[in-house]
């Protein structure tokens, strides 16, 4: 019965900490350009709904479009960040997306490789989020199958 608690827990928790330690060095090893874009358009767009406490609630997420050059050719984007940004707060996207305006000259960090891999934010500061997550996984994954095997 041990090995079966321990082959739960590995799957749940072993294996999303395998994809954040390869995320991790794939956005490592990404060499992020930066360049200058123009926002060309900012607002909120409707998300998915989702079943809360027995509740159908809208969640809402930013829609923030821009455009900008590398050589000669033009490229758009429409991600404020790596991590998407979605919620069932209105206001909280109202927050985020206030910031931008159309006209607005941004940052715009991206892929030389892939223009489509484009952010307004850095997306390489994201390697220690996924590097802290994947070892808490892990460690959290030795504690508890320790105890198991001890107790079981």
């Amino acid at each position: 019965m041990k090995f079966v608690y321990i082959g739960f827990l590995a799957v749940t928790l072993v294996t999303p900490a395998v994809w954040g330690f390869r995320e991790a060095r794939r956005l490592s090893r990404t060499k992020f350009s930066r360049t200058q874009g123009t926002i060309t358009y900012s607002g909120i767009a409707s998300g998915e709904s989702m079943i809360i406490e027995g509740n159908e609630v809208q969640t809402f997420a930013p829609d923030v479009r821009y455009a900008f050059s590398v050589g000669v050719d033009g490229f758009e984007g429409g991600n404020l960040s790596y991590m998407k940004k979605e919620s069932s707060r209105r206001a909280d996207i109202e927050r985020a997306v206030s910031s931008f305006q159309a006209g607005d000259i941004v940052s715009v960090y991206f892929d030389p490789n892939d223009f489509s891999s484009c952010y307004l934010s850095n997306p390489a500061k994201f390697v220690w989020f996924h590097l802290t997550w994947s070892t808490a996984s892990i460690l959290i994954f030795l504690g508890l199958s320790t105890a198991i095997w001890i107790v079981l």
